[in-house]
């Protein structure tokens, strides 16, 4: 026991004289991990600024190409064009067209109560 108790203060005696701080090699370390740090933070900031500048140009990008877009679009079709069209649908080779004198929404509309007149039609004709 006496000579755990001379190894334990020879042991406590190292120990607590020699180190009165810290040792310079922590110094060394601290420094360099706060550079470390400091270099990844600023990469950070520089990924950032890129990403940042990309996202912007592309949503200007988007932004001008749909207002370009619209900007571009073709003359609108003409009523007699319009009217053609319904004429086209309408015929059914049966010969049913709307005469020249009405409007395009006349015709249209002439078109899609056509169902509905046939099926009147049909009713009147049983009675």
């Amino acid at each position: 026991m006496k000579e755990d108790k001379e190894f334990e203060d020879f042991v406590r005696g190292r120990l607590e004289g020699e180190f009165a701080g810290e040792p310079p090699r922590l110094d060394a370390i601290i420094h360099a991990a706060s550079e470390a740090a400091a270099s990844r933070a600023a990469s950070r900031r520089s990924r950032m600024r890129i990403w940042g500048a990309l996202l912007a140009a592309a949503s200007l990008a988007v932004i001008l190409s749909a207002s370009v877009a619209t900007l571009q679009t073709g003359p609108s079709p003409s009523d007699d064009t319009i009217a053609e069209v319904i004429d086209l649908l309408r015929s059914e080779g049966d010969g049913n067209s709307v005469s020249d004198g009405t409007s395009a929404v006349d015709r249209l509309l002439a078109w899609q109560d056509a169902p509905y007149e046939q099926a009147i039609s049909g009713l009147q004709t049983e009675n």
